[in-house]
């Protein structure tokens, strides 16, 4: 079953701007502490930067299904997600140890050089199994010491990935029926779980909670052809129309919200919104940068409150995403196309 929907899309700017609610979610924590909570989460019991990742992981479901049955494959369908993970995933771990370590320690260069927790922090983030998110002596007058906070998600995006490659291997995305059968049966499950508030170990607690996304994701796109963009923008309104009727914010009319509200609002036809691709996929940058940048912004303007370290942090972060956009990412993704 190949992918027959439209490529000229938003996609780029609904992830840019999830990438900017994360921001703006972790400017709480990060100025003020770990026990600072946003209004949004305040008031509905979801964060805005967990809005924000389901927002990614519904895209990243309709894009890499698509993905898949469109490359000629399975080794090509993982060169191109390493390709788009990982040079700047590594880029920006070798920025934030050599950088902005070097700067904001408070040890003695020797000895943070010295300390095993700088050469695991690099090695343990690059694998990214079980991340860490201090590095010695950095921002340890700061309200929150880490200096990473947003990459814990990239291995759950990873694993989502691998499942797409081995249900694709199996044959199961060739047929409209047998996709649709795998991504209900994968949602299901995985809204059971989140639901019965079952708890194993964190990895697969986390993983269920995202992949719920994604496999809406997955589930949007293949139907696609059969919905198209008018049904699933319909499906969207209705969603959100039961939501606000219902007053609640429960996570089994939330997943599908967000899911067709991206989706919809992907192919929502606009010459305007349509531009912004021409600038590039700044999103993933803007992603693996804000979090050390805002505690950048806190360390060096102490005591700044929210609202100031959004306005410092973005401008600086939103620069640094073009550039690795530009010098890293964007470089890898024409190899990969051009080896495929």
């Amino acid at each position: 079953m190949k992918s027959q929907f439209s490529h000229d899309n938003n996609f780029n700017l609904i992830r840019m701007v999830a990438a900017i609610c994360v921001l703006i979610s972790h400017a709480y924590p990060i100025a003020l502490g770990p026990g600072a909570v946003e209004p949004l989460e305040h008031e509905t019991g979801f964060s805005l930067g967990t809005i924000a990742v389901f927002v990614f992981f519904t895209a990243s479901g309709f894009l890499i299904s698509a993905s898949y049955v469109n490359r000629s494959s399975i080794l090509s369908f993982c060169k191109a997600r390493i390709f788009r993970i990982y040079p700047g995933l590594v880029i920006s771990n070798i920025v934030v140890v050599f950088i902005l370590g070097l700067i904001f320690t408070s040890l003695p260069l020797a000895e943070y050089f010295a300390a095993p927790d700088t050469w695991m922090f690099l090695a343990r983030n690059t694998v990214l199994l079980s991340p860490m998110y201090e590095l010695p002596g950095v921002f340890d007058q700061s309200p929150y010491h880490a200096i990473v906070g947003s990459i814990w998600t990239i291995f759950y995006e990873i694993a989502c990935y691998v499942l797409v490659a081995i249900v694709g291997w199996m044959g199961f995305l060739k047929r409209r029926s047998s996709a649709v059968a795998v991504s209900l049966a994968w949602m299901l499950f995985a809204t059971a779980y989140v639901v019965s508030d079952v708890h194993t170990i964190y990895q697969i607690d986390k993983f269920m909670e995202l992949s719920v996304s994604f496999a809406w994701g997955i589930f949007i796109w293949s139907v696609w052809d059969v919905l198209g963009a008018r049904y699933v923008g319909a499906l969207a309104l209705l969603l959100i129309a039961v939501m606000i009727l219902l007053g609640t914010s429960n996570v089994l009319l939330l997943y599908p919200a967000i899911a067709f509200v991206t989706i919809a609002l992907a192919f929502l036809p606009s010459r305007f919104l349509g531009l912004y691709n021409r600038l590039g996929d700044y999103s993933y940058g803007f992603y693996l940068y804000a979090f050390p940048i805002q505690g950048a912004v806190v360390a060096v303007a102490a005591g700044i409150d929210p609202v100031g370290c959004m306005i410092w942090a973005a401008p600086i972060t939103l620069a640094i995403s073009v550039i690795s956009w530009r010098l890293i990412e964007r470089p890898f993704i024409v190899r990969k196309t051009v080896g495929s």
